[in-house]
């Protein structure tokens, strides 16, 4: 007799997070379903106690299907993603962080649905909370009319491009051999979400808040663009200008200039003077979308933005002086 495929493969990305990680496995353990399911926990070189502290929490649940796996060395987000999905022997796989917490029916709700639905690909909302549980705001992941719809929905900031809201059929994903990019650290589940979306996946919507993503002040994410920063972006953008290409949409153009706007935007106002300066003219094309009511940025900063075109000299002396009283160094 064969062994039971699990009806879902948990993937567990495991880094430094020894704070949050026995609420994140607790609530995953309480789950309706997880006797039927695996749970993939890569621990991606943690420096803390965050993986003593996994291996002890499973220990009390020897009657799981928990499989562990240690990099050692730290390997970034992406590619421990990937080593994640390559163990995966569920129907369907689903991405978990550390840091968050789920419902008891997250797992439960979300495969009836993909079932009932013929799904390659489930989504719930999720809550957005700080550390102590506050409220910030709920997260609506409903998929638009089309897979092409939902993209544009992604790129225009209307839908969210994270894994941990949606149950994805594996064979799917196979079928499109799609995978994590090691060289995209950043925008990495957006590229991935957008990736399958494009392969044209049957979708399903349980509406329901299932995930609590919580948001730390040590987040990756950072308002200010470094030169680091910055080309980790380019290089995201670069990828997604590569699956755009091919795709003849008008509403994928504008929602795509719209998405460039906000690096040009962040590389303008928002970044070291030196990232401005090297990158002074990116994105030149994103000017068909500075009057779309789209675009909510203050009157100021579009002029400047479309004074860029006819003088490069002017416009450069007239950012630096908003940067100077703004205080952006």
């Amino acid at each position: 007799m064969g062994i039971k495929e699990p009806l879902i493969s948990i993937l567990i990305p495991l880094y430094n997070v020894e704070t949050f990680v026995e609420k994140c496995l607790n609530s995953l353990f309480e789950n309706t379903i997880i006797k039927d399911c695996e749970v993939i926990i890569c621990n991606d070189g943690s420096t803390d106690s965050s993986f003593e502290i996994v291996k002890k929490i499973c220990d009390l649940h020897s009657d799981l299907n928990v499989v562990l796996i240690d990099n050692e060395k730290n390997q970034g987000l992406p590619k421990t993603r990937q080593i994640l999905l390559d163990a995966a022997k569920g129907k369907y796989i689903i991405c978990v962080d550390s840091d968050d917490y789920v419902e008891k029916n997250y797992l439960e709700s979300l495969y009836n649905c993909a079932e009932t639905n013929s799904a390659d690909i489930t989504s719930c909302n999720g809550r957005y909370e700080n550390v102590d549980g506050s409220f910030i705001c709920m997260q609506n992941m409903k998929f638009g009319e089309t897979p092409l719809e939902t993209v544009c929905d992604i790129l225009l900031n209307k839908n969210y491009g994270y894994v941990w809201s949606r149950l994805i059929r594996r064979d799917f994903i196979l079928q499109n051999n799609i995978s994590w990019n090691p060289a995209i650290t950043i925008y990495e589940d957006f590229v991935i979400i957008i990736k399958v979306l494009l392969a044209n996946p049957k979708c399903a919507y349980v509406d329901e808040c299932l995930y609590h993503y919580i948001k730390r002040s040590n987040s990756m994410v950072s308002l200010f663009f470094t030169e680091r920063l910055f080309e980790k972006h380019f290089v995201a953008f670069q990828e997604l200008e590569r699956l755009f290409n091919p795709i003849k949409s008008k509403d994928l153009e504008r929602a795509f200039l719209f998405r460039k706007l906000i690096i040009r935007y962040n590389v303008l106002f928002k970044s070291a003077k030196s990232v401005m300066k090297k990158n002074f003219r990116i994105f030149p094309e994103t000017n068909k979308v500075l009057d779309d009511p789209i675009v909510k940025y203050s009157k100021v900063k579009i002029l400047l933005m479309k004074l860029q075109s006819k003088s490069k000299f002017l416009s450069y002396t007239l950012i630096c002086i908003y940067r100077f009283f703004k205080k952006v160094k």
